[in-house]
């Protein structure tokens, strides 16, 4: 009779069958990727605010000088405020249909020297001044002017995120500064004309003593715009010699250059907090790109417009070929040595030295952060250059006006100027050259 049954002397059939062991090896790859994928597509970011203090310290430690002296932040608000407050009722006003085309709505007292500009214009300009000195503005100005510290509190949380509302507010004070001060030479009243440069220059100079390259760009701005008043008044030889000392007292003393070194030292702290929470944290300064964040930063300051159309569980899967954190913090660390080099570089050798906008464009494609982070520093540090330039010209106009009005005639050369070159305190010896052999 058959039967189905295995003998039991027969040999037992071993679990080490090669289809087994491969049956095996399927399955642990299967539960390492599938945990793998897990990871990957719920990637915890490092946590924003680690690099905070650090900006405030950056900020602080450029003001040693004005060590226990009161923070006047809340007055630089107030005053933008204030200003803000001012104009809007302004921007609301209906357009005049007879107004000319060629000049700006709602009326910019500063244009007041357009061509464009007649009685109706001007009269128009002259209201809208008077709206302003009527208030308290100028005044806050002047306090502004006599205080020595401004360090910007910054909050807990992305620094992308610092608002920063009183920047084009401080633009538009600068503004109203110049047509202050045209109406004031026009008028001869030096004292006012000062007192207005004088106020903007504050303005400017709390902006440049913050952390961030978009302060420091309108404090040169802003700089450069009362340089260039105070050129074509003296031009016009609408300034007493009296005017043309407190003007370069105020240029000499309160008037410091953008700190390009400094900038990029914000920037860079900026850019570091970034990577912080647009990455995974191993606990040993290294971890993940999480690409799903990262392409917020693609969106308007740092912040997606709209939910991406690929789940970030899928996105997040390009951590496998982006660069590490690690790698990218080298990269960032590599980009603003470069940029600081290429900074202190004198101008007429900047050619012999790799700018940093040409680094960005030899790094690999890899490192998409860099692309989207990196500003164009090379035309900040050729702004900060610029109004070195502006204000360098701005004090050899005043000189040479206090020289023909001590002497009754201008100095045959720079170099016989009185009161000489080397008390107007420019900025950079380049520049020095440049006036002295012209």
């Amino acid at each position: 009779m058959s039967t189905s049954s295995q003998s039991p002397d027969a040999p037992r059939r071993s679990l080490l069958r090669p289809r087994n062991i491969a049956l095996l090896i399927v399955l642990g790859l299967a539960v390492v990727l599938g945990l793998e994928a897990f990871h990957i597509a719920t990637l915890t970011p490092g946590k924003p605010g680690k690099f905070n203090p650090d900006i405030v310290k950056l900020i602080e430690d450029d003001q040693m000088g004005a060590q226990g002296q009161p923070n006047s932040w809340d007055l630089f608000i107030e005053t933008t405020e204030l200003y803000a407050s001012l104009a809007k009722p302004l921007v609301d006003r209906p357009k005049p249909a007879d107004w000319p085309e060629t000049l700006v709505w709602p009326p910019s007292p500063e244009e007041a020297a357009s061509p464009s500009a007649g009685p109706k214009e001007f009269a128009e300009y002259r209201a809208v001044l008077k709206i302003f000195s009527d208030s308290p503005l100028y005044a806050k100005l002047d306090q502004l002017a006599a205080a020595k510290r401004f360090v910007r509190p910054v909050p807990d949380g992305k620094l992308i995120d610092l608002l920063l509302p009183s920047l084009g507010q401080s633009r538009g004070i600068a503004r109203l500064a110049k047509a202050r001060m045209y109406f004031a030479a026009a008028e001869g009243d030096n004292a006012e004309f000062v007192r207005a440069a004088t106020g903007a220059l504050a303005l400017a100079d709390v902006c440049k003593k913050q952390s961030t390259l978009i302060e420091h760009l309108v404090g040169g701005a802003i700089d450069s715009l009362v340089a260039s008043a105070i050129k074509d008044a003296a031009r016009d030889h609408a300034l007493s010699p009296e005017a043309c000392r407190q003007l370069l007292t105020v240029l000499n003393e309160r008037v410091a250059r953008v700190n390009v070194i400094r900038g990029l030292k914000g920037e860079h702290i900026f850019a570091r907090d970034v990577i912080e929470w647009t990455h995974t944290d191993d606990g040993n300064g290294d971890g993940l790109v999480i690409p799903s964040l990262m392409m917020e930063l693609s969106g308007p300051s740092g912040q997606a417009d709209a939910k991406p159309s690929i789940p970030p569980a899928i996105t997040n899967f390009g951590a496998l070929v982006l660069p590490s954190k690690k790698q990218t913090l080298a990269a960032f660390d590599q980009f603003y040595a470069v940029a600081e080099t290429y900074a202190a570089t004198p101008l007429r050798d900047r050619d012999k030295v790799q700018s940093p906008d040409a680094f960005v464009s030899t790094i690999s494609a890899r490192y998409t952060m860099i692309k989207l982070l990196a500003p164009a520093l090379g035309r900040y540090i050729q702004v900060a250059d610029k109004c070195d330039l502006e204000i360098a010209g701005a004090k050899i106009m005043l000189a040479l006006e206090i020289h023909k009005a001590v002497h009754h005639d201008y100095p045959a050369t720079l170099a016989q100027l009185d009161p000489p070159l080397t008390t107007l305190n420019l900025q950079k010896i380049w520049i020095n050259e440049i006036v002295i052999n012209s």
